[in-house]
């Protein structure tokens, strides 16, 4: 075995001496190539200082340093690799903490992962042009590492590279560097300035990323894409001018520059990818390129900005992209946006102004809630959908001018608007989802369009200013709750093709006087009308077969109730409460009265009755029993039709009641055109009995065989305001109850 020997001491002061020292080969552990052309060494045993790895050995070339092979050795505080060396293996050098020096030599192609990692007293370090290749994290954590110059040779740097080398404060590319990987100099805590060759073309996930006193970035005029989080936390940095080559901007590229002030973004960008700039919050101002098809959340917790410009050529604002942008003022949209991205606006605390660009389709869910200051908001024709939530918290909105083009709008749209006092809602609109305009308590008036099919559950609740409602004909189905605790409703109209009345739907409408079901109803909700305190008279349309459990209870003013022709039930405490009932008119098809349905009506003194006597056995009325359970006084009376069959004699009772004739109820309509001097024309008709004659009094005293009357299907003028009430009689002789209807002067 040759012998190759060297005297050499490292002496670590400020004037550095070097004295030959003799080292043996038998410092070295090694093997040969498999070709037997050099030696690769595999392992150190020496005695420290400063080592220089031998050119020779065995006189072969030593062409290698094998993994770990000085793998924290820490008596090693210099390194000098001879020329030969073509490889320095994985984890070769890591972890040898009191390495200050090192010399590359001129020969060196591959410097594999982790080779040098760890190595926390290297302070310069010099690639020379001969390496092609380093591996990941090769030089990771050198946390005393100020300086690096990259050579000619190398075309790319994988991750992690240099990551946490905190020390690191200048860096100098080689002319061929076209990319550098995934979070290769992260954490470089110290860099303040960066110059990037024109020959890169890429940099990488978090490749800069926490550079935090990183301020001036220089960006060359080959680049194409800043990745993912790529100087994400440089938080320094105050100023960026993305050059015109560049085309995308991936997502996180810059988030949390929270000093970054100041952006220009080159006119050749495409791509702006999700979170961008998020949480630049000393950014002011942005214009975005015509090129720019696609932002989503790329500005988001933007606190300071103010001014915002978008290019012609935007088609979508995504999700979230300005969120919590709380200085934005003012923003128009350009007329090729066709989306504006769920919460895309949400939370801009200083939101003043929108326009709207003529091509926007979808306005997505919480697309502009808690907008607090928004006023006014005019909605293209184009749109199609307002998404759940969409202007949700907008306290300040007064006015919103809804497109022709509009079909739905969502759940919570306008949820708690509270200042918004006028709607409009097109004829193109088909659906009202669920709690469109809950809690918009002043809102006073809703003018529905004709092609509405659907108001979702919640969707008017608490609209407590409301006073007046129309639905149109083209509704089919109110959700339950849907008018909820309106608490100023005093005039409702429903169409004359509704099907469903739901749970809850008018519950609580304090001010409500009367409701005609149309026929069109089949169904109708629990607790529809629970508590309308104010609800005097009730007309039940003759699609209706069930009134469901405490439909109208508690509504104490109720006086008249006209059932449909063709129900047969009423419900557990439909009607329990209504402590001024006085009238209930029930037709041949009634089957069941639920237990407790007419539970407290102390004052129901009528019960009028349409064709034959029931086969139905019922016990007394006035106690409880399997079929009823009414609380009747002693003076309610039995009225049935002249013309009914199986009914006992006048002088006999039924069920524990006296017995008597009416002529059917008075149907009393006024002409709503036919307005004169404060008077309104209003017609009387007993469709029952053609030869009835209608007595009548304006003054509010109950009508007797002396008052004023007219023929079955006439009409008279009535002061407004006025009230009527009016009952039937064959010749000189009532047969009926008396009906009531009170009239105001139009608004």
């Amino acid at each position: 075995m040759h012998v190759i020997k060297k005297y050499m001491c490292f002496l670590p002061v400020l004037c550095v001496s070097l004295l030959s020292i003799t080292v043996s080969a038998s410092d070295f552990n090694y093997v040969k190539t498999e070709d037997e052309t050099g030696i690769i060494i595999t392992g150190y045993t020496g005695a420290g200082g400063l080592v220089e790895i031998p050119s020779q050995l065995e006189e072969l070339p030593v062409v290698e340093i094998a993994k770990s092979s000085f793998n924290s050795r820490n008596n090693i505080t210099g390194l000098i690799i001879s020329d030969t060396v073509k490889k320095i293996g994985d984890g070769a050098f890591g972890n040898i903490y009191n390495l200050r020096s090192l010399d590359l030599g001129k020969g060196v192609e591959v410097i594999e992962k982790n080779a040098f990692s760890n190595c926390v007293g290297l302070v310069r370090l010099e690639i020379p042009d001969s390496v092609k290749k380093i591996g990941r994290a090769a030089f990771k954590k050198c946390i005393r590492l100020q300086s690096l110059s990259l050579g000619a040779g190398l075309t790319g740097l994988q991750e992690m590279t240099f990551m946490e080398c905190y020390t690191l404060e200048h860096i100098e590319f080689g002319t061929n560097m076209k990319s550098i990987g995934a979070n290769t100099f992260l954490s470089c805590r110290n860099l303040e300035s960066l110059v990037l060759p024109d020959s890169m073309e890429e940099i990488g996930a978090a490749t800069f990323g926490d550079c935090l006193k990183l301020k001036n970035i220089h960006f060359g005029s080959g680049l194409k894409t800043i990745s993912s989080g790529a100087f994400s936390g440089c938080a320094g940095l105050e100023s960026v001018v993305i050059p015109d080559n560049v085309e995308k901007i991936d997502n996180n590229a810059f988030v949390s520059c929270v000093s970054l002030k100041n952006i220009q973004i080159g006119c050749g960008v495409k791509t702006i990818e999700s979170h961008a700039f998020c949480a630049c919050r000393s950014l002011e101002k942005i214009v975005i390129p015509d090129n720019v098809e696609d932002i989503s959340g790329a500005f988001a917790y933007c606190v300071a900005l103010k001014n915002i410009e978008l290019g012609s050529g935007l088609k979508i604002i995504g999700d979230y992209t300005f969120t919590y942008c709380s200085a934005l003022e003012d923003l128009v949209v350009p007329d090729t946006v066709e989306t504006i991205g769920e919460k895309a606006l949400n939370t801009c605390h200083s939101l003043k102004s929108v326009r709207l660009g003529t091509a926007l389709k979808t306005i997505s869910k919480g697309a502009f809630s808690e907008c607090y200051v928004l006023e006014n908001i005019d909605i293209p024709d184009s749109v199609t959908e307002i998404g759940e939530a969409a202007f949700e918290n907008c306290y300040s909105l007064k006015n919103v001018q809804f497109g022709s083009g509009l079909r739905v709008i969502g759940k919570n749209a306008f949820l708690a608007c509270i200042n918004l006092e006028n709607i409009l809602i097109p004829n193109s609109v088909e659906k009202i989802d669920y709690g469109a305009f809950y809690n918009c308590y002043s809102l006073k008036s809703i003018e529905l369009g004709s092609g509405l099919k659907v108001i979702g559950k919640n969707a008017f609740v608490a609209c407590r200013s409301l006073e007046s409602v129309v639905i149109p004909d083209s509704v089919k189905e109110i959700n339950r709750t849907a008018f909820a605790s309106c608490l100023g409703l005093t005039n409702l109209t429903l169409g004359k093709n509704l099907e469903e009345i739901g749970r809850a739907t008018f519950y609580n409408c304090i001010r409500l006087e009367s409701v005609v079901i149309p026929d069109s109803v089949s169904v109708i909700g629990d607790v529809a009308f629970e508590q309308c305190v104010s609800l005097t008279n009730v007309v039940i349309g003759d699609g209706l077969t069930a009134i469901n459990k405490n439909v109208f209870q508690d509504c104490p003013r109720l006086k008249t109730i006209v059932l449909g022709k063709k129900l047969a039930s009423i419900g557990n405490a439909a009607f329990s409460g209504d402590i001024d009932l006085e009238t209930l008119v029930l037709p041949d098809t009634i089957e069941v009265i639920a237990e407790n349905a007419f539970q407290e009506c102390h004052a129901l003194k009528a019960l009028c009755f349409y064709g034959d006597c029931p086969d139905t056995k019922m016990v007394d009325l006035r106690r409880s029993g399997p079929v009823v359970d009414l609380s009747i006084n002693d003076s309610a009376v039995i009225y049935f039709l002249p013309t009914a069959k199986n009914w006992p004699e006048l002088s006999d009772t039924w069920a524990g009641l006296p017995l008597a004739h009416w002529l059917g109820e008075l149907v009393i309509t006024p002409d709503s055109e036919a307005y004169e001097n404060d008077r309104i024309s209003v017609t009387m008709t007993c469709e029952t009995t053609p030869e009835a004659r209608i007595y009548y009094t304006l003054d509010g005293t109950e009508p007797t065989i002396d008052s004023d009357w007219i023929g079955n299907g006439k009409n008279i003028s009535v002061p407004l305001p006025g009230t009527l009430m009016a009952v039937t009689a064959l010749g000189d002789e009532i047969k009926g109850i008396i009906q009531t209807a009170t009239f105001k002067k139009p608004s």
